[in-house]
């Protein structure tokens, strides 16, 4: 869905496996960590693509570097694959975005 979606407007295709790892990780935290509602926004801009999943908890996510953890990468991943990514709190949630560059 997303390689379709970011296909059909026009995000460049060989960027698309960043882009569906990016999404994974941000989709998988809320699977995780709340009570499994998301919502996805891709937004493609001018220099790559913004992409936006909101959620109904209000703890924010924390970049962690765990010693033999056998999980706990995902925001690393995060750090190498975007040029910048936030968590913010909104209304009853929050809301992770990530900013992939072409």
């Amino acid at each position: 869905m997303v390689r379709d979606t970011l296909d059909t407007r026009g995000r460049p295709r060989d960027r698309a496996d960043d882009d569906v790892q990016v999404v994974s990780e941000l989709v998988g935290n809320v699977l995780r960590h709340t009570c499994g509602e998301a919502e996805l926004t891709l937004a493609p801009s001018p220099d790559g693509v913004e992409i936006g999943v909101g959620d109904h908890a209000r703890d924010l996510l924390v970049l962690q570097r765990p010693a033999n953890a056998d999980g706990g990468y995902g925001l690393l991943l995060l750090d190498m694959l975007t040029t910048g990514w936030t968590v913010e709190r909104h209304g009853t949630g929050k809301q992770g975005r990530a900013h992939i560059r072409r």
